[in-house]
Order: C-alpha cells, then structure tokens, then sequence
C-alpha cells in the first residue's frame, strides 16, 4: 500500500511539472497572449491620447465658428443700419412732374441717362431736335424739364420711393422706407447708389462748374413762368402739400439730399469693407464647418473604432491621426507666415 501510495505522487509531480512548463513556454513566447495583451494596452493608451487632443480641438472650433458668427453677425448689422440712414435723407416733394406717357427707370443705366440729361438741360448744351435728349428751347422749359428729372432721382431707387406712376397719372406719396434683408441688397443697393454720386459730382461742384453760368437764368425764368402758382401757394394752405414750386429750394435740397447721401455711402462702403477684411483674415463659417466635420470623422476612425474593435489596424489609430496632425500644423503655420 504505502508503495502504491509513492507511485501515484510522482505520477502528480509530474503532471504538475509539465502543466507548469507549458505555462512558462507561453508567457515566454513572442507570440503569446502577454504580447497580445501589451499590444493592446498600447493601442488603448494611444487611442485615448488622440480622443483627449481630438476632442480639446472640436471643442476649440466650436467655440471659434460661435465667435466668428456672432462678430460678423454684429458688423453686418452695423452696415445694414448705416445703410438703412438713407430713408433719413430729407428730399421734400416736388410740383413738377414727369409727363404721362414717362417711363420710370428700371436700372442703373437708365437712371444715368436721366441725370445726364438734367445737367444737359441746365448748362449751355443747345437745342437739337436730333439728340437723344430733349432739350427744349425756352429757358423757363428747360428748367421746369429739369425739376420733372430731379423729381423722378430723388423718389425713386436707390432714394425713399415717393413718386409712383398711376393709370390716372401720378401719384405722390410719403416716400417709402428702404429695407435691406441682409449684406447682398447692401451691396447691390450701394452700387446703383454710387452711379448716381459719381454721374452728379457736377452738381455737388456746381460754383466750380460751368452749370453754375446758365442754371441761376433758367431758374429765374421758371420763377417768372411760375410766379402766379407762386404767389397762389402763399395764401393758399394746402397748396404747398401739392408739393414745392421755386426752383431753387428744390434744386437746392436736390444738392443737399445728394451731399447726405454721400456721406452714408461712404461710411456703409467703409464698414462693408471692414466686415470683409475680418472674414478674410479669420476662417469663414463654411471651412470651420468643414475642419470640424473632418475632425469628428478623424475622432471616428481613431478613437472609435479602434475602442470597438481591439486589435484594429494601426492605420486607424497611428497613421490616420498622425496625416491630420501634420495637416493642421501645415495650415496653422502658413496662416501665421500670411
């Protein structure tokens, strides 16, 4: 018995032995579950690297493309309400208007060709019945054709609307406001408004031109021509709502409503450039939209999938991670160096 007893634990120590062997021979090998498990830990460790950095630069983006958003927002705002100071600019109503079968200009060209007609009307330019431009021979015409003009310029686009055409004739009203629904109708506006400025600089030169030697003549002859309206208006109170008649009060607001408009042109131009040079220097909305889209498909594929799937492909969460940094350091570095 006690020799049966020996055999049978030698039997176990052995078996013990061998067991404890082929432990040893696979922790040991390369190819064993210790490498796999390091392997890994490694993977794990980086992929939570890449979602700390990834997910700090999400976060700063977002936090950018808000800023950005709101400032230009903000200097939009500023511009449209600089813009919107024309529907401020006083041009009184006016007696004369245009004949019936008139045409009310329908862009920039043709509000050009009215005001170089007015300034043919009141400088030295003769008579020709040849001309595109009908110039009447009486000094008094000439200037009550120029008032009709002057009328159609100041109450119409890019001005208040205060002068509509009717089936029964004209129709004055109180001038319509401008309303700019965002940064194109400013710039559109700002365009057909600056024709106008540039066509009329003889008018806001007008003692330094040689309009200033024949419109005061032709103005007085209107006022002669006139003079029974004139003297009516004075006793009559609700003649004057039919609009103003002396010829110089309207050509002098004419000059003076085109020096205000100026002066708004100028500081909408002045902040419509400013908003352009800040969303030229800052990224614009579309490419931090953009980078933040790219960002969150890189986090995908560097954090997410190798999280989900263990043992994933080093392209995921080394290479793919690793071209998008560089990426960034390239585009980081070149806006610097512009």
């Amino acid at each position: 018995m006690p020799l049966k007893k020996k055999v049978n634990t030698k039997h176990e120590y052995k078996g013990m032995s061998k067991r404890l062997l082929s432990n040893k021979i696979l922790t040991s090998s390369p190819t064993g579950s210790t490498t796999k498990n390091h392997y890994q830990t490694g993977q794990l460790s980086i992929t939570g690297i890449h979602a700390t950095v990834l997910s700090i630069l999400i976060a700063f983006l977002t936090a950018y493309a808000f800023h950005v958003y709101n400032v230009i927002q903000d200097m939009e705002l500023k511009v449209i309400d600089t813009a919107a100071r024309i529907n401020n600019i006083p041009f009184i109503r006016y007696s004369y208007l245009p004949p019936n079968d008139f045409s009310l200009p329908k862009d920039k060209e043709e509000r050009t060709h009215i005001i170089i007609h007015i300034i043919k009307l009141l400088s030295s330019f003769p008579h020709d019945g040849q001309t595109s431009y009908e110039i009447p021979e009486d000094p008094a015409d000439r200037a009550e054709k120029a008032m009709q003009l002057m009328n159609v310029i100041a109450h119409r686009y890019p001005f208040p609307e205060g002068l509509w055409k009717t089936d029964g004739g004209w129709n004055q009203e109180r001038p319509h406001q401008i309303v700019f629904g965002n940064i194109n109708d400013v710039v559109s506006w700002l365009i057909d408004l600056n024709e106008i400025l540039r066509v009329t600089t003889f008018f806001r030169s007008m003692p330094d031109t040689f309009l200033s030697r024949n419109y005061l003549r032709y103005f007085e002859a209107l006022e002669k021509k006139k003079e029974d309206l004139i003297q009516q208006a004075r006793k009559d109170p609700f003649l004057p709502f039919m609009g103003t008649i002396k010829p110089r009060v309207i050509f002098g607001n004419f000059i003076n409503g085109l020096n205000k408009a100026e002066i708004v042109a100028l500081e909408t131009e002045y902040k419509l450039n400013k908003m352009n040079k800040y969303t030229e220097t800052h990224l614009s909305r579309n490419k931090v939209l953009f980078t933040i889209l790219t960002t969150g498909i890189v986090f995908f594929l560097s954090v997410i999938v190798p999280v989900v799937f263990r043992g994933a492909n080093r392209i995921f969460w080394v290479y793919v991670p690793s071209v998008y940094y560089v990426i960034i350091f390239i585009y980081i570095v070149k806006e610097v160096i512009r």
